[in-house]
């Protein structure tokens, strides 16, 4: 349906958060590079088990890093939840980029495993820590 030379295009232009919201602002294309931002050699690597966070220029990267295929388990929900209440509250962070570190693939989607045979209160728990990491994303 598109073009070769459009879905490059598509692809290398960058998700930028707009005005309206939450306080995250637009960032210029030229200025916001998602392959120079991840090998920034003044990139600062926070410790996560199944994320990888880099901060540069104002900018944060967020890489999903939990194989085999990013599922979104209730601890990757709720590590990234926390994660992104941190990097709101940083006052250097203007921008996020969420991506993978898994080559070729961004995520999976919900965790299937969570859903066979599940433990009521557990499926609970499940749902609220999606539905907390929807919210989260939404109001940044």
């Amino acid at each position: 349906f598109f073009s070769n030379r459009a879905r490059m295009l598509v692809r290398q232009r960058p998700r930028t958060f707009g005005p309206r919201c939450g306080r995250f602002t637009r960032v210029s294309s030229t200025r916001f590079r998602a392959r120079s931002l991840a090998s920034s050699a003044a990139a600062q690597p926070l410790a996560k088990s199944a994320l990888i966070v880099s901060k540069a220029d104002g900018v944060a990267s967020v890489s999903l890093n939990h194989r085999p295929v990013n599922a979104l388990t209730q601890g990757v929900c709720e590590e990234l939840r926390q994660c992104l209440g941190e990097l709101e509250a940083d006052p250097q962070v203007r921008g996020l980029l969420l991506g993978s570190a898994l080559p070729g693939l961004f995520s999976a989607g919900l965790d299937l495993h969570a859903f066979h045979k599940p433990d009521p209160d557990a499926l609970a728990d499940y749902w609220t820590a999606v539905q907390e990491l929807w919210l989260g994303l939404w109001d940044s």
